[in-house]
Parts: C-alpha cells; sequence; structure tokens
C-alpha cells in the first residue's frame, strides 16, 4: 500500500494541470525543490505555504493534509478521566506543573471535528522528547496564549524555532514559540462516533 503524502501539493499541481517544473517557474524554484516539497523531504513551512499556494489558486491551509482524528482506547480515557478538565474558554492560563492536562471544548467554532463536549487530553511542549518534538508538524496541538489560546495544526513557522497553527485552511496564530504549546495525546467524543 502506497504511504499517503503529509501534503496536497501534488494533488492541486495535476488538479490544475501543472507539471512540477510549471510550479517551480512559478515561485522560482527549482522542480526538484517541488518534487521534495511534495514527498515530504523538505519542510513545509508557511512561507513554502503561502509562495505555492499563488499559482495554485488555493488558500495555504488547503495544501496541508487533514489530520485523521482518532478517539483514545477505553483503557487509555480511563488513565486520563481524573485529570482536572479546562473549559477552552478559561481566562486563566493553563498550569505549567507536570503531567498532561485535559481541555474540555466549549464552543461550536472546532466543528466539523470537534464538538461542544468533546475532551482533548493534552501533553505539554517540555515533556515532549526529542523525538516526539521532530513529529508534531501536522498534529493538532493547542496554544496556550491567554487570551489568545486556540486549538489548530501544527507547522513550521516563518522564523527558525517558531510556528503557526492551521485550522481548517485558515491560519490561526502565527510565530508561536513552543513553551506555549500543548500537543494532543487523546480525543474522546462526547457524542458517538457517527456524527452526522
Amino acid at each position: 500500500m502506497k504511504k499517503q503524502p503529509k501534503n496536497r501539493i501534488a494533488e492541486e499541481r495535476t488538479a490544475k494541470g501543472m507539471t512540477q517544473q510549471e510550479l517551480a517557474d512559478a515561485v522560482g524554484s527549482h522542480w526538484i525543490t517541488i518534487s521534495k516539497l511534495e514527498r515530504g523531504r523538505i519542510k513545509l513551512t508557511t512561507e513554502w505555504l503561502e509562495k505555492l499556494a499563488a499559482p495554485l489558486g488555493v488558500s495555504p491551509g488547503e495544501l496541508l493534509r487533514r489530520a485523521e482524528v482518532r478517539t483514545g482506547l477505553a483503557e487509555i480515557a480511563k488513565i486520563f478521566q481524573d485529570l482536572p478538565s479546562k473549559a477552552l474558554s478559561d481566562p486563566k492560563t493553563f498550569p505549567r506543573g507536570k503531567g498532561p492536562v485535559r481541555l474540555k471544548i466549549d464552543r461550536a467554532s472546532y466543528e466539523p471535528m470537534l464538538r461542544t463536549g468533546d475532551t482533548l487530553t493534552l501533553t505539554p511542549w517540555a515533556e515532549l522528547n526529542a523525538q516526539q518534538r521532530t513529529q508534531t508538524e501536522g498534529r493538532l496541538c493547542f496554544f496556550d496564549g491567554g487570551a489568545k489560546s486556540c486549538l489548530g495544526f501544527l507547522y513550521a513557522g516563518r522564523k527558525a524555532n517558531t510556528y503557526d497553527l492551521f485550522w481548517l485552511g485558515g491560519r490561526l496564530v502565527e510565530g508561536v514559540k513552543a513553551t506555549s504549546l500543548f500537543l494532543t495525546a487523546t480525543i474522546s467524543f462526547q457524542q458517538s462516533l457517527a456524527r452526522p
């Protein structure tokens, strides 16, 4: 079985009837660079997303592969059931202590993936090992920015050691520092998985 690409660049390019060379010419690059971006051999930064989106006629977020949402097993859910839960609109920042945090979705702005009442278990960035940190691109994360706190899919930012968060094709936050991030470990849905 062929491995699914990490992004939708090739999909959008072929839909527009463009070759890698034509896309490379449009962004001032080499076709090999386009090939490596499509296969995930070169990190897809926000800058690349914006460069590639214009000639393809899509928004930068449309070039991102939608993450597959999987619910945690019942056993995993039991482990996290006693965690303190915080509502997304809670004005206080998340605790900086050790261990995971549980986040309850309290608004409909994250539909269709998440609904009010769904719960996420989050792991603080500081508790991820080096290998886990390199595998966060495209993963669902929580940004603890106080009043600007939000969920989004994580991608490399324009500046070194920063990240941008996207939600369903739109950039929510730009230039986030890793110390303000929590990686989603599990998702527990309030309602059944067979959603309309």
